[in-house]
């Protein structure tokens, strides 16, 4: 197991480079996509390292779908994969970097806790710069550590030279979808609306301006 994980994480910072791995719980599903940076300046780097195997879970079941992204500044090499989310304490990543992860539901809630220490650099991943982890969901936020929140997105920044502590911690309602994403669906339905409704009477209301003036035309001929 350690070898995959070695292989893995080589990938990462044999150069400096930066790592995003994005979080998404949608219902009762995760949604996973990690993005490599600054690694691959041109597309043959990137293409070689799409080929190295990269597993979604510890139990080796199936790799990440691989796609190369070209950018200003070189290629993203991006991951991504989906599962329930209570095999997220599986993922090969996390585990990873995190000694435990313990996800569980009790109190109608999808409880996500980490241990406290990030771990990465125990594989003397001397060379990377920074990770950031994000979290984003469907479900109602009731407790987080994150270190800010944007846009309803969570975001944790972790520097392995530091080896810092970085636990995470997400507790979501089960059941309830987050009321500012509902309004934010709401309002853009309402004015998509509201845009075709007027795009209507503005078409009608011309079309019977130019038959009142054509029968005025006539009347008067």
């Amino acid at each position: 197991m350690k070898k995959f994980i070695l292989i893995f994480f080589l990938l990462f910072f044999l150069t400096g480079c930066d790592v995003e791995y994005n979080i998404e719980l949608k219902d009762d599903v995760i949604y996973e996509t990690i993005d490599i940076k600054g690694m691959a300046s041109t597309k043959q780097q990137a293409e070689a390292i799409k080929e190295e195997s990269l597993y979604v879970t510890t139990d080796q079941d199936r790799q990440y779908e691989k796609e190369i992204v070209a950018t200003s500044n070189g290629y993203i090499n991006r991951y991504k994969t989906n599962y329930f989310y209570k095999n997220m304490n599986k993922s090969f990543v996390a585990n990873s970097c995190y000694d435990m992860i313990d996800v569980h539901e009790g109190d109608n809630r999808y409880y996500f806790i980490t241990s406290d220490k990030v771990e990465c650099s125990m594989y003397k991943y001397e060379y990377v710069n920074n990770i950031t982890i994000s979290f984003k969901t469907n479900h109602k936020v009731i407790n987080h550590n994150a270190d800010y929140v944007k846009d309803g997105v969570y975001y944790w920044k972790v520097n392995l030279d530091e080896n810092q502590i970085k636990p995470l911690t997400m507790v979501v309602d089960k059941n309830t979808t987050d009321l500012s994403q509902k309004k934010s669906y709401n309002f853009d339905f309402v004015f998509t609306l509201l845009i075709t409704v007027g795009t209507i009477l503005g078409v009608g209301i011309i079309f019977i301006i130019y038959i009142y003036v054509k029968n005025k035309k006539n009347n008067k001929l």
